[in-house]
């Protein structure tokens, strides 16, 4: 399995297969960002920096999303 986590619906398919090839995990690690220098006074830096927001969080989100329901229908299970 491989995904892009810049890529919500990527990272999204690849949780899904997780759970369906090995089933629910006890741990799920988002471990996984860019860092880009940006300076927040530069109009032209503000989609850089909203690149860096959408990839360091929304990837997160979308690399648990598939697991938390699961999770919780099992009682257990841990985000990190």
């Amino acid at each position: 399995m491989s995904a892009d986590v810049s890529v919500i619906e990527s990272i999204g398919a690849s949780g899904w297969e997780c759970l369906e090839r090995f089933g629910v995990p006890d741990v799920v690690i988002a471990n996984a960002g860019i860092s880009i220098g940006v300076d927040t006074s530069m109009p032209e830096d503000l989609p850089v920096m909203a690149r860096v927001m959408t990839t360091n969080v929304m990837g997160i989100a979308a690399t648990f999303g598939p697991f938390i329901g699961p999770m919780v229908a099992r009682g257990s299970g841990t985000l990190v």
